[in-house]
């Protein structure tokens, strides 16, 4: 039953529109809602196999388009670009960019990685309990900004699941001393 469930539902993770723009490495007009805030990544946005200042965010792509034709697409997407182009990209967010698209194998847990190839462009705004909860985050935010040291740039990570004011240095200190699963899971399910 479960194995019947899983090949049922391949579809829903992997649909199809999604799998031609991998495969015909041809950049996709891609259109999504934002659900997770972006992270830093080890991936570069504008080639897939050099490391850059990126951030990393999933997105549920509603929408593909490849050539003349748009496709519904509902899939949830790991997508990467440069750190700098998203500061006006908030959970909730609709937004449209072009990317590349790649296939991850089946062992991973979301079936795709989005390259974008320019700024993702916010359609629209989030609204309602999610609005208001992103409005939250970036209070809190910036109150941790005042706070002196290191604490005041771990603080949103511990609490928020920010890690957006860790340097590279306080990241590797984190990780040499085992602390890093504080922000990365703490904060995060905070």
């Amino acid at each position: 039953l479960v194995c019947v469930s899983v090949g049922f539902h391949d579809s829903h993770r992997r649909p199809a529109s999604l799998l031609a723009a991998a495969e015909s490495k041809q950049i996709a007009l891609i259109e999504g809602i934002v659900t997770s805030a972006p992270e830093p990544s080890q991936y570069s946005a504008s080639s897939p196999s050099s490391r850059d200042d990126c951030a990393t965010f999933t997105v549920v792509v509603t929408r593909v388009n490849t050539g003349p034709d748009h496709v519904h697409s509902p899939a949830r997407v790991e997508t990467t670009a440069s750190r700098g182009e998203l500061s006006s990209v908030r959970v909730g967010a609709e937004i449209r960019m072009a990317s590349r698209v790649r296939a991850y194998t089946t062992d991973k847990p979301l079936a795709f990685r989005l390259f974008a190839m320019q700024p993702p462009m916010v359609v629209s705004e989030p609204s309602g309990p999610v609005g208001v909860a992103n409005e939250l985050r970036a209070r809190f935010s910036d109150a941790a900004l005042a706070l002196p040291g290191n604490g005041g740039a771990l603080l949103p990570g511990l609490a928020i699941g920010d890690t957006s004011m860790v340097s590279p240095e306080l990241d590797r200190a984190m990780k040499d001393s085992s602390l890093s699963h504080l922000t990365a899971v703490s904060g995060a399910n905070c």
